[in-house]
């Protein structure tokens, strides 16, 4: 392997499998690795989509057979009627096999160390699995992860197809295990959403790796600009898209954008080429704004709602923005995000063919009424999905299992090491650091621990909470103020450290978790947690747990690590790129430091009069042994470096460290933490 990592990636033409893939991309090439692309079939507009990002893109031979009936009129026929749609199926399957050997061929000219494909695509299973190179599947679709129970048209068609393709992948000599039609990966599957979204965590057995949402760090190279100047701003807007190849819906759209206007909305409607047709045109309501294509997540960050066919693109992106979702399933997957949004609270869906127009009016009248459900449950699906960055994740992902697994041999015990946030994990990370935290962090932390109390008012006779007491430190400073204090960890050994401090005796302690609580309703003046909500199960929970036991009026106060010091943030990484399939939680550390996170968690949960400020730490001259000591209380990177053993770990964190800064043992410590307060 050479110096610089290489991925292959393997897509569509169409956007909803290019655009989730470009973000990975791009950060495959901020983390030093090279992009070759090879798209089926061949575009122009996709080669010089991808060419303009510097993506090295691999035309395919053009050969009979090879050609697909992609045309908007006949898809939309296809998609109403069951027979049509399982013999278009039917017979892409068949004309797989003429796409074997030059996605073999495109592979044997990129040379890369891994492929990306999407698992849905046989013909790039086969190809990578023919050529000998490891394939990771980055599956768009949700299918993978819905219920066994769940059940919908084009899984039942997958099902009847079952012979056929067992006959392709036999012809090929490939052996594949499924799951609702998509190839599994035995070495990583990526799923872009999160373990608090779908409320599961990630088969390890199936080697599943739930990332979050793939939002490129860059412009993906098909945006067009919106004439805003052109849509009302004085009504909600809601934006209606039906994806890039189903879009040829006139009457549906038709009916929409009058039920929007109708429900006191204003319509956006993205229609491809039917924006050209003068009949279309001439039926849409005054009022009513159609382009061919929008911008999606630009479109997104101002609408009320979107009324889609639940693409996984777009569910995805709806989700990231935080916007509530009308869902009209009409083929594919699109019933798995239906259900999936219906469970978590974040919209309502109906069958597109049986929609009229008074009850098209009456849904989107209760999804845009102010302060309904569907719009604070997305709210809570947007904090979970801005903190996981899917694409970098997968990017980290992707380098770790080219490059990684050579450098640091110890790396296969990952696949036994656990360090996900469930409640059990976390018993156990911060019971084993505990002593080590008290002995080594106790004194950087008394400023900043002095200052939530002064900031919350935690004056004499005031009941405290400290959620999240660790070893009992500021426990003791509320009550060297004369508070009465209440301290709960959900370590059991923080909390028999507790209960071993004479100076606490005075002090009501609880081992619990901050995201549920044993205390009654509005009994507390004060809650404080420092440095530690962001690593509970459930943060949106454990925030509205705080302001649920704080008394009208109650002040509380969280810290949490600020623009983490590169030596910190260097050690974070490595450890995410050893354990990638815990990358969610190994960044919690750095769910707060970008400036307004943690206040805008503290308004969703209720809280008023927020204020935030940084509060840097002195620095602290000391040995490298020391710092390292330091960055050991953080249970994420004890965990990883544990997974492969601490002198493996420790070597690879000193070349980063010599990498980025041009020492690789440097003798001091600065701390710098993020102080948010709020009133109930």
């Amino acid at each position: 392997m050479g110096d610089r990592w290489r991925v292959l990636f393997l897509t569509l033409v169409t956007r909803s499998h290019v655009n989730p893939n470009i973000g990975v991309a791009q950060w495959v090439r901020r983390l030093g690795g090279s992009v070759s692309w090879a798209c089926m079939p061949n575009s122009d507009s996709c080669t010089a989509q991808l060419s303009a990002q510097g993506f090295d893109v691999i035309r395919t031979a053009e050969a009979p057979g090879k050609k697909a009936n992609w045309e908007p009129t006949e898809l939309a026929r296809i998609i109403r009627d069951h027979e049509a749609y399982k013999r278009r199926l039917q017979g892409h399957l068949g004309r797989l096999s003429n796409f074997v050997d030059d996605m073999r061929s495109a592979i044997r000219a990129a040379q890369p160390d891994i492929v990306a494909l999407d698992g849905s695509e046989y013909a790039h299973v086969i190809a990578a699995v023919a050529e000998g190179v490891p394939f990771v599947n980055l599956s768009t679709t949700l299918v993978t992860v819905a219920p066994p129970t769940l059940t919908y048209p084009y899984d039942q068609i997958i099902q009847d197809l079952v012979a056929e393709r067992a006959a392709l992948f036999a012809k090929h000599q490939v052996n594949a295990t499924f799951s609702h039609g998509v190839a599994l990966s035995p070495l990583a599957n990526v799923v872009f959403s999160t373990s608090s979204f779908l409320g599961q965590s990630p088969d390890p057995e199936r080697k599943f790796h739930f990332v979050g949402p793939s939002i490129p760090p860059e412009l993906r190279g098909d945006e067009s600009p919106i004439e805003w100047d052109k849509i009302r701003d004085d009504r909600p807007l809601v934006y209606v898209s039906f994806g890039s190849l189903i879009y040829w819906q006139p009457e549906l759209l038709i009916l929409l954008a009058r039920a929007v206007i109708a429900a006191g909305g204003q319509p956006l409607l993205s229609v491809g080429s039917l924006v050209s047709d003068e009949a279309f045109r001439r039926e849409l309501p005054p009022g009513a704004v159609a382009v061919a294509y929008a911008s999606q997540l630009e479109v997104l960050s101002r609408a009320a709602l979107f009324v889609t066919h639940g693409g996984a693109n777009s569910f995805m992106e709806s989700l990231y923005r935080g916007v509530p979702m009308l869902i009209l399933p009409m083929c594919a997957d699109q019933p798995v995000q239906a259900y999936f949004a219906e469970k978590a609270g974040v919209g309502l869906s109906i069958d597109p063919w049986q929609l009229d127009l008074e009850t098209a009016v009456s849904l989107l009248t209760r999804l845009l009424e102010p302060g309904n459900s569907f719009r604070s449950k997305a709210e809570q699906a947007r904090e979970s999905y801005n903190f996981a960055q899917g694409a970098q994740n997968t990017a980290t992902l992707l380098r770790s299992l080219a490059t990684e697994r050579e450098r640091l041999q110890s790396v296969e015990a990952q696949s036994t090491v656990v360090v996900g946030m469930g409640v059990e994990s976390l018993k156990r990370d911060w019971s084993d650091v505990s002593e080590r935290r008290r002995e080594l962090m106790v004194k950087h932390m008394v400023p900043m621990w002095t200052t939530l109390l002064d900031a919350t008012g935690a004056d004499a006779g005031k009941h405290v909470l400290d959620a999240g007491c660790g070893s009992g430190e500021l426990v003791g400073l509320a009550l060297g103020r004369s508070c009465k204090v209440t301290g709960t960890d959900i370590a059991p050994k923080m909390i028999e450290l507790c209960r071993n401090n004479a100076q606490l005796a005075g002090a009501e302690l609880h081992e619990a978790s901050t995201d549920d609580l044993p205390l009654g309703d509005n009994s507390f003046d004060v809650a404080i947690s420092s440095m530690s909500i962001h690593f509970c199960p459930d943060v949106p929970k454990a925030m509205r747990e705080l302001h649920r036991v704080l008394k009208p009026g109650g002040r509380v106060g969280i810290s949490a690590p600020s623009s983490p010091t590169l030596q910190g943030f260097l050690a974070l990484r490595l450890a995410i790129e050893l354990l990638p399939d815990q990358a969610e939680d190994l960044s919690r550390p750095n769910l707060f430091a970008p400036d307004g996170v943690l206040a805008r968690y503290l308004a969703t949960a209720g809280f008023r009069e927020i204020t935030e400020r940084v509060v840097q730490m002195p620095v602290v001259e000391c040995s490298f042994q020391q710092v390292w000591e330091v960055q050991k209380t953080w249970a994420p990177i004890l965990r990883a470096s544990e997974a492969v053993g601490e002198a493996n770990f420790l070597r690879a964190y000193q070349q980063r460290l010599l990498d980025e800064t041009g020492e690789s043992a440097p003798s001091r410590l600065d701390l710098s933490y993020r102080v948010v307060t709020g009133t109930k």
